[in-house]
């Protein structure tokens, strides 16, 4: 029993004493690399020689094109944006945007159905835009953390139909919304 003991607090003392190593390096020395890192210093450099960082600022200055792999199409994004699969769906996440994007299977949904889903929520300031290959469609409502901003589209693209939605917390997201859906191209 007292064998059994020693034994238990020897390899907890181990124990304690592998977790706080910290393989050779002390914190000190890891902070000031990183203090470094936000200051510039030691910059990563990319194949070509050039400052990496320097680099992936300059592509998120204009944004452009993210491909939506779960629908087959594409859309203008601001930069920093990224696409992350919702429930076999497209989401796509950036500044001042959240968006999915999913395949319609079944009938086509026409404008008139889409306002009579859009009764439940009771929608003020209700606006519809006829596109050349489907509609758009905004309004808001009051919910529980104030005024939700919706947007609802619907586009055929490439003889299938598509449904880019969201709901927005502030009418510059329910534009960046719209612009996006409107954007989808194969």
């Amino acid at each position: 029993m007292r064998t059994a003991t020693l034994l238990l607090v020897s390899l907890i003392g181990s124990s304690f004493a592998l977790a706080g190593c910290d393989g050779g390096e002390k914190k000190d020395d890891k902070k000031a690399d990183a203090k470094k890192d936000e200051k510039g210093g030691d910059a990563k450099k990319d194949e070509k020689g050039g400052d990496a960082k320097k680099e992936e600022k300059k592509e998120e200055a204009g944004g452009g094109d993210v491909k939506l792999p779960k629908t087959g199409l594409q859309g203008t994004a601001p930069a920093g944006s990224n696409v992350s699969d919702m429930m076999g769906s497209d989401m796509v996440q950036g500044p001042n945007l959240v968006a999915t994007v999913s395949n319609v299977e079944g009938d086509a949904v026409t404008i008139e159905k889409a306002k009579e889903d859009a009764d439940m929520y009771g929608p003020e300031g209700l606006k519809e835009e006829k596109l050349e290959d489907g509609f758009v469609l905004t309004f808001t409502n009051k919910g529980g953390m104030g005024t939700n901003y919706w947007v609802k589209v619907n586009r055929t693209i490439d003889g299938k139909q598509f449904e880019c939605s969201t709901t927005a917390s502030s009418e510059e997201q329910q534009k960046a919304a719209v612009d996006f859906c409107k954007s989808l191209k194969k």
